[in-house]
This record gives C-alpha cells, sequence and structure tokens, in this order.
C-alpha cells in the first residue's frame, strides 16, 4: 500500500517537521519509479525564467533570493533534437541552439539588435538575410526582459545570454505523467557561474536514465539511484564508467580491444577534460566539447572553454580526428551514445544521480563523492540547515522524505515552524525513521513532495521552484519491465 505520514521531531535548536510517504515492495511489484525530465519551456513559461534569473542575480548581490534585480534578461529556450552543424571560420557548432546564442550575442555586440516595447516585439537595424532569418526563428522561443519604458532600445542584458533547458515544478510534471507520488530528482544548473556558453540553464547534472536510455551522463563521483528488474540499488558512478560512442568510434577508460583507450584530465593521445581539470584547455589538437548527448561544437582552435556539465575530447592523432569527423558527417547526426556495462550487467531500466548517499545497510556513508570545488552544484552547504528531500528504502518499503525549513532564521527556535537540518541531524532523523538505506536528493527551494495530485510539505520559497527532473512513482510499463523479482539492496 502508499501512505503518508508527517512527524515532528523535536531538539534543543527547534523542531523539524518531516513528511514521508511510504510505498510497500508488494505494491512496487505493479508500480514503476522512475525519473522524468523536465518538458522544454514554451515562450510564455520563459518570462518565469528570467524571473528566476532575475532573483538569483539579486541574491549574488544582496544575499535575497525572493527579491527581483532590475537586469535585463534574455533567454532563448534549448531545442530537444538537434542533428545538423554548421561550418564557421574553421568551428563546426550546431546550427540551432549554440549557433543561435552566439548571432544572437554579436548582434548585441553591434548594436543591431532592437526591442521596441510598444510593439513587443525585436527588430534589426542593418541586419545581413542570414539575422533575419534567425531572429524570425528566435521569435518563438526568447524572452527579453527589461525594466526600461523607452519605445526603442538596444538589448544589452546585464545578465549572461542564456539557453533554458526543461522548466516545470514537480506538480506539473506529476499531473503530464498521470503519477501517483512524486519528489524533486537530482541537481541541476541553476548558477550563473555553473552555466558555460555550451551549457543551458536547468540542465540536469549527472546521470539520467530513463527505460535504458542514458540521456544525461555522469560525469563527477555522485551517488546514484538504480532501478532494475531485480530491484533497487544506490551507487556511485562517474564519467570514468562511460563508453563513448561518436559517430563509430568507441572511447573508453579502461584496456579493451573494441574501444579507443582515453585518460581522464591527463595528456595523451586522446584525453577527456571536465571542469574538474580547469575552466578552460589550452592544448593542440582536434576537440570534441560535449554537453549531455550531444557533440555541441568541434574546434581545431589551441584554447577553448570546458563546459560546467560536459566534456572536451582531445585527439591529437589527425588520422582518428578525421575518422571521427567523417563518421559523424556521414551518420549526419551530433549525438553522442553512451553505455555503462555494470548497468547492462545489472539489467537496470531506470538511474539518476543526486548525493551523496548517506545510509547503506543501515551504516553511515562517507563517500568521496565529487562536490565543491566549483563543479555543480556551486553553492550547495552540507553542514548548514535546509529543507532536504530523500529517497530511501527499509525492510520492506520505499520511501520518499522531505524535511521542512521555514528559513525565518531571525525568529526564537521555539518560535519556528521548522528548522530544516544538516546531513548529519538528517541522518539521525532517517535511522530513527527506519531506513536502512538513503540517499541525499536536491534540497533547499527545490523540496517538493506530491501524493495524489497533493502538495506535502511547505517548500521554502512559497511557492514550487521550476526543476529540472523528479522521481515519480507510477503504473508499471511491462515493456519496458520483462519481470520483478525483489526489491532489496
Amino acid at each position: 500500500m502508499i501512505g503518508y505520514e508527517k512527524r515532528v521531531f523535536e531538539s534543543e535548536f527547534g523542531k523539524r517537521v518531516v513528511h514521508i510517504v511510504r510505498i510497500s515492495f508488494d505494491e512496487l511489484k505493479k508500480l514503476d519509479i522512475k525519473p522524468v525530465l523536465a518538458r522544454i519551456p514554451e515562450k510564455e513559461e520563459l518570462t518565469q525564467v528570467a524571473r528566476s534569473l532575475r532573483r538569483i542575480a539579486t541574491a549574488d548581490k544582496m544575499g535575497v533570493r525572493g527579491l527581483e534585480s532590475k537586469d535585463n534578461v534574455l533567454v532563448i529556450s534549448k531545442e530537444d533534437d538537434v542533428n545538423a552543424f554548421i561550418e564557421e571560420e574553421g568551428r563546426m557548432m550546431l546550427s540551432r541552439d549554440l549557433y543561435r546564442v552566439q548571432v544572437v550575442k554579436r548582434l548585441i555586440e553591434k548594436g543591431k539588435l532592437f526591442y521596441d516595447n510598444q510593439m513587443d516585439e525585436f527588430k534589426l537595424k542593418n541586419a545581413t538575410l542570414q539575422e533575419e532569418a534567425i531572429l524570425k526563428e528566435l521569435k518563438s522561443k526568447i524572452i527579453y526582459f527589461s525594466e526600461s519604458n523607452e519605445k526603442e532600445q538596444v538589448v544589452k542584458p546585464t545578465l549572461p545570454i542564456t539557453l533554458c533547458s526543461g522548466y516545470e515544478n514537480l506538480m506539473e510534471i506529476v499531473k503530464r505523467n498521470k503519477a501517483i507520488a512524486g519528489i524533486n530528482g537530482g541537481y541541476f544548473l541553476n548558477f550563473p557561474e555553473e552555466i558555460s556558453k555550451y551549457d543551458a540553464f536547468n540542465d540536469p547534472v549527472g546521470l539520467l536514465m530513463i527505460n535504458k536510455h542514458i540521456i544525461n551522463p555522469p560525469i563527477f563521483k555522485r551517488g546514484t539511484i538504480l532501478v532494475s528488474e531485480e530491484g533497487i540499488e544506490l551507487d556511485t558512478l562517474s564519467v570514468l564508467d562511460l563508453t563513448i560512442k561518436v559517430g563509430d568510434t568507441k572511447l573508453g577508460f579502461k584496456e579493451n580491444s573494441s574501444e579507443v583507450k582515453v585518460k581522464l584530465n591527463s595528456e595523451s593521445e586522446v584525453s577527456l577534460y571536465t571542469v574538474n581539470y580547469a575552466g578552460s584547455l589550452s592544448e593542440n589538437g582536434t576537440k570534441f566539447i560535449v554537453v549531455g548527448k550531444s557533440i555541441v561544437e568541434i574546434t581545431e582552435e589551441r584554447e577553448v572553454e570546458v563546459p560546467r556539465n560536459g566534456f572536451v575530447i582531445l585527439v591529437k592523432e589527425r588520422g582518428l580526428a578525421r575518422k571521427i569527423i567523417d563518421e559523424i558527417k556521414e551518420a549526419k547526426t551530433n549525438s553522442v551514445i553512451y553505455s555503462v556495462n555494470r548497468l547492462e550487467e545489472k539489467r537496470v531500466v531506470h538511474g539518476i544521480s543526486a548525493g551523496p548517499i548517506l545510509l547503506k545497510g543501515e551504516k553511515e556513508v562517507k563517500n568521496e563523492e565529487e562536490f565543491g570545488k566549483g563543479v555543480p552544484p556551486s553553492r550547495i552547504k552540507f553542514n548548514v540547515r535546509a529543507p532536504r528531500s530523500v529517497f530511501a528504502t527499509s525492510e520492506d518499503e520505499v520511501l520518499l522524505i522531505t524535511i521542512d525549513d521555514d528559513r525565518k532564521t531571525e525568529l526564537k527556535p521555539e518560535e519556528r515552524y521548522s528548522i530544516g537540518a544538516t546531513l548529519d541531524e538528517l541522518i539521525e532523523i532517517l535511522k530513527n525513521i527506519g531506513c536502512k538505506n538513503a540517499i541525499n536528493l536536491d534540497g533547499g527551494g527545490s523540496s517538493t513532495l506530491v501524493l495524489s495530485n497533493e502538495v506535502k510539505n511547505k517548500p521554502s520559497d512559497g511557492f514550487l521552484r521550476a526543476i529540472s527532473t523528479a522521481l515519480i512513482v507510477t503504473l508499471r510499463n511491462s515493456f519496458v519491465y520483462r519481470h520483478l523479482k525483489k526489491f532489496e539492496l
């Protein structure tokens, strides 16, 4: 059965309000726990994105996220299917997302792009036919925010121009998927310092695997929920676990006769660099810049920016680089295909990264997961009290858990509704509840728990924050699952 419980834990620092959705293993035999990706926003939703970016800008300056700055914002909706490349000045770039953003940046720099507030539309001065064509395409996927009342004003955003990935709150995701219950999922790019020119606002961070298909690869070593035909498991994954197929060429980190050997953040004939290495890479050779499941750029320029949530494959051997480029052109796709041997061996159907893992077999876990050091999420703090979300299992149940935090630190402890928890405090609460295995999910204003189309917790923002991914409970898809033997770790 599926049940809900609200518990209050008292302490010398104040009380903590905990919300728990419990799902028995017997019930799970006919249900599916799966991650989902938020939908790409339409134009009207980009206004919400722009408002979010303005709140982030205010938080940068004043430490207050709820207010809005006066900064101008330019946001372009990211597209799902991008197959064609365009060649320009020795580079190969996406002809849609990235290329459009770069064209818009150039138009702004040249003072060509204007916004007519009265007509509520973009206009160009002295534009080429190509620029006019791109602007026409962008009009349905772009939002510009300004406080100016002038009829015509040159667009000069003080915040970075950005692409926006999926953007929905948990209730919208639950209703769209006709889910029984849901909790917010993994981390996503949410602050300006997390977004390079290749990344998109709200891009998911870490493994996202749905119906046996890897949509987003693991980059940093992070705790991961794996749902297989055999049960549920918590494990850590990173880019080192991947086999990467680019064109028809397979790249891997282990010795394998069928794969080209790759070294991580180290000079080699074929190397892979993440932002853990540096914010930029300065080496000779052909560079394949990868974000998500797409190659977003191919270049031989010596210095390139490393995506915050992707990687650069550096190929020094010219023959191999030419072979891969020819394969990409032949296939007419920029898609990258990922596989992880141990996930295939375990017949994993779904997976989502978050972290860190807190409990495994009732024992506290001190994994050396990769957080901090400038990798997203860049501002996460585990040693301060905050709203928390957790995925856990007990002896015979799966538990979706949130802990409220009213964020009213100016009040006395006894006056507060709920004070949130540090990770150490969270572990003690989870033990008290009876959890054997548990993993921390994205928290803060993202923490949301829904059951039967009702929000059960009190999100700290005072409203439902748009997120990138969620974990939902739905009826089982028998086409994906052949059978389910057990649910245990």
